[in-house]
């Protein structure tokens, strides 16, 4: 078994500055005082210290923000436990910052493994196999909670219990089945619309052939309507042979168009003239030398001009004096004059040779193109001839005579519409029946569903596993809390009913969970037709011997700290710590010294628990419990210390 061996406080609620103490296995009475007033005990630190151990190990505390536990005008605090066995917890937080949880674990080697964050909360449940959510069913009862399982409604009342007994799987695994029952009921009801709606759609189809011979067979309006379509068939082929007849006639006309248009351009090629390549050579040859005779005569033309300038006046332009030779100077600038205009005339008589020449050529150029537009055009037309010679061969065959078949249309088609109307009817048929069978196979599985999840409903309900389990567990709880009751000599007994037989008839179905109408005459749920059961009060009750407010106290806690040592031995927790807070509540002074005075017996020997912390205004109700802490404030802090 798991207890604490030692509490190390640091700045956590009233306890400024660091605290430790050194515990031993038993039951300590917490007391507090003032240290101005030692009658004073309220506001100490006492559920302070019980709130210290819950924080180490959870997370949990009684302030609003996680900022506020640390203790006012400290940048920091936390707990740390020490466990019998050698576990080592530590939660801390700084201000602003998150808290930080650290677990010392040894191994069988006397190594420590150290973990952190969440992989050491989930160690540290793992260990003592309880969670936050069960510390209030086994080991944490606070003040003025003692009787909150005996004043709690019914419903809330039945979730804590549910809750100490672990029926949540069942409780969840029962809903789920109740709401597929309900859908499989939804399933089945559809279907069994289909299935109506096909049967009727089978009766009511008509095959729409009332106004055709209903007598004939399909066989017999198949021959007729074969011997229908040879008919047509020989018609249309009769009238498809004239027609390529016809073609054949135009293709021939085209094939003699095409003929006498390669006559015509072979003449058209023949009157062609074209010159031959010596006259072209001579003609190119003759326009290259008239070219370059152009281009000789045109750079005579501007060498003389360049030599011919205007009269000289007599005055040097450099010199600025009269020049001795003015007047042979410009007496040989009129004999240049005259070789300019001659080599004038020899340039406009080579640029006429040069046009003749090239006009020559460009004429042979032209008639060369003509020709082979001529060719081309004739090459076109040869080809046509040889398309359309074996399409024109048809031609020549004696025209197809004109069919005088008498094709009965109208008689056709009403018979290929009967046909179609038939066939569509069988197949409506064959398609209604076959959603008929589908909607039937679709049944058979839906109701067979229905049967098991009816079956696993009632096995998981609240009258199936989850009453055997939790009859079974009360029933051990119940047994234990009166053996607590009695053994302190207190005059109180209790009773615990999971359920128990009303008046009138059920308000929900057995079957899938929905509700009944309010009218007792509804026999049989409208969902899944279940017979109507008598109504069950599926709400648990504690029946106390006595209903005083002390009495509910009692109850109350006894039924808890018997409800926490089952749960503690079904989950099989090594954890056997508790703490209370002011158990003794309403109870008048007798019962307060009844209590008492058995409290330490009971908790280790009914219960089995090695360690437990009692909170309780009253030194002297404690008085027989082995242990002491105590919790001094003052006005800086409180401080706390294990009297020896």
């Amino acid at each position: 078994m798991t207890y604490l061996s030692g509490i190390r406080l640091t700045n956590f609620l009233p306890f400024r500055g660091e605290h430790t103490l050194e515990l031993e296995p038993g039951i300590y009475a917490v007391l507090g005082c003032r240290d101005d007033d030692p009658r004073r005990s309220n506001w100490a630190g006492k559920t302070s210290l019980l709130w210290a151990i819950r924080f180490a190990l959870y997370g949990q505390h009684p302030k609003r923000t996680e900022d506020e536990w640390i203790t006012d005008g400290e940048p920091d605090g936390g707990v740390d436990l020490e466990f019998s066995d050698g576990v080592f917890v530590s939660r801390t937080r700084t201000r602003g910052k998150p808290t930080a949880l650290r677990i010392l674990v040894p191994d069988a080697a006397g190594q420590e493994r150290e973990l952190t964050g969440h992989e050491a909360q989930a160690e540290l449940e793992r260990r003592l196999a309880l969670t936050d959510a069960d510390s209030e069913a086994t080991w944490w009862v606070e003040q003025g909670a003692a009787a909150r399982l005996i004043q709690a409604e019914p419903a809330a009342r039945t979730g804590i219990v549910a809750g100490w007994l672990g029926l949540a799987p069942l409780v969840t695994a029962a809903a789920w089945v109740a709401s597929e029952v309900r859908r499989l009921v939804q399933v089945e009801q559809r279907t069994m619309g289909r299935l109506s709606g096909a049967k009727d759609a089978l009766n009511d189809a008509d095959p729409g052939t009332a106004s055709m011979d209903a007598r004939a067979s399909m066989e017999e309006l198949q021959a007729e309507a074969d011997k229908l379509i040879a008919e047509e068939r020989a018609f249309r082929l009769a009238e498809d042979a004239r027609r390529a007849w016809a073609a054949a006639q135009r293709e021939a006309d085209a094939y003699k168009a095409a003929q006498r248009r390669v006559d015509a351009l072979s003449t058209q090629l023949g009157q062609t003239p074209v010159p031959d390549a010596k006259a072209r050579e001579a003609a190119r040859s003759a326009a290259e030398a008239a070219t370059q005779r152009v281009g000789a005569a045109r750079a005579e033309v501007q060498s003389r001009r360049s030599l011919v300038t205007a009269g000289f006046s007599g005055r040097c332009p450099v010199a600025e004096l009269d020049c001795p030779a003015t007047a042979e100077i410009n007496a040989r600038r009129q004999e240049l004059a005259k070789k300019a205009a001659a080599a004038q005339v020899e340039f406009e008589a080579a640029q006429r040779a040069a046009d003749e020449a090239l006009k020559l050529q460009n004429d042979h150029r032209i008639a060369l193109g003509a020709r082979e537009r001529v060719v081309a055009e004739l090459q076109v037309a040869e080809r046509e001839v040889l398309r359309l010679r074996p399409l024109a061969a048809a031609a020549a065959q004696p025209e197809p005579p004109v069919p005088s078949i008498d094709i009965e249309h109208g008689r056709l088609q009403a018979i290929q519409r009967e046909m179609a109307e038939r066939r569509a009817w069988a197949e409506q048929q064959q398609r209604f029946q076959a959603q008929a069978a589908e909607a039937e196979k679709e049944i058979a599985t839906v109701r067979l569903e229905l049967a098991v999840h009816r079956e696993a409903l009632a096995i998981l309900g609240r009258n199936g596993a989850q009453r055997v389990v939790a009859e079974g567990a009360l029933t051990e709880i119940e047994s234990r809390a009166n053996a607590l009751l009695a053994g302190a000599g207190i005059d109180l007994s209790l009773t615990v009913r999971w359920s128990r037989e009303g008046k009138g008839l059920a308000t929900h179905c057995d079957g899938c969970g929905s509700p009944y109408p309010t009218s007792q005459k509804v026999k049989a749920c409208e969902v899944c037709a279940t017979l109507r059961g008598p109504k069950l009060d599926e709400k648990l009750t504690l029946e106390l011997s006595d209903t005083s407010g002390a009495a509910r106290d009692l109850g109350g806690l006894a039924m808890q700290l018997a409800a926490g040592a089952w749960l503690r031995a079904r989950r099989g927790s090594p954890w056997a710590v508790a703490c209370l807070d002011e158990p003794f509540g309403q109870l008048d002074g007798h019962n307060k010294q009844a209590l008492a005075a058995h409290l330490a017996g009971m908790l280790t020997t009914a219960f089995g628990l090695e360690q437990a912390f009692v909170v309780a205004h009253d030194p002297a109700l404690l008085d027989g419990l082995p242990g002491r802490i105590k919790v001094v404030a003052g006005e800086t802090g409180s401080s706390v210390e294990v009297e020896a």
